[in-house]
């Protein structure tokens, strides 16, 4: 059976394979969880997910079989990232983060991207933090337990076994 939506909460519910579609052109066919985790373009990981997923611009850093992932304000080593090829120094990537694979802490004592926190939505169990990291945006999903004002300065960790590496010209999953 086919079924039409444009509601995303409910193709993840209700199908077992999804074709995400993009000016008539067929971006991605497979299940839900496939289609959310590693999704096949830039396209496809930003029409999934609320807030949606944080794409951020910077270049892959290669030297003595480390690849790393640097920007100004973020510098992640995404060597056990499962490239389709093999990593080019100096190639512009995007990097894809979901808001729920970044975690946030009160203190720096476990590391972490020092952040200022600019918006709070509470959500009930759960709250997103919209965050400044230098001159980054970025939307991270928080336990509403913690306490978070506007002006507090948190620490963010990325969960780089759950991130997404697009090539910045294609926008083609790495």
């Amino acid at each position: 059976m086919v079924y039409v939506t444009h509601d995303q909460v409910e193709a993840m519910t209700l199908a077992s394979r999804i074709a995400v579609m993009k000016g008539g052109s067929i971006q991605q066919i497979a299940p839900p969880d496939v289609v959310y985790g590693r999704p096949a373009n830039a396209y496809v990981a930003g029409f999934l997910g609320s807030p949606s997923i944080n794409l951020v611009q910077g270049q892959l850093d290669v030297a003595s079989g480390t690849v790393r992932f640097k920007h100004s304000a973020l510098d992640l080593d995404v060597s056990r990232y499962a490239f389709a090829s093999p990593p080019q120094a100096g190639q512009p990537v995007l990097l894809g983060i979901r808001p729920e694979d970044l975690s946030v802490r009160r203190t720096g004592e476990s590391g972490g991207l020092a952040a200022k926190v600019r918006v709070v939505e509470p959500m009930g169990p759960n709250q997103v933090l919209w965050l400044g990291i230098e001159e980054l945006d970025v939307g991270v999903v928080a336990e509403a337990s913690l306490e978070a004002q506007i002006g507090d300065v948190v620490y963010a960790t990325v969960n780089t076994s759950r991130i997404s590496l697009f090539d910045a010209k294609t926008e083609v999953r790495l």
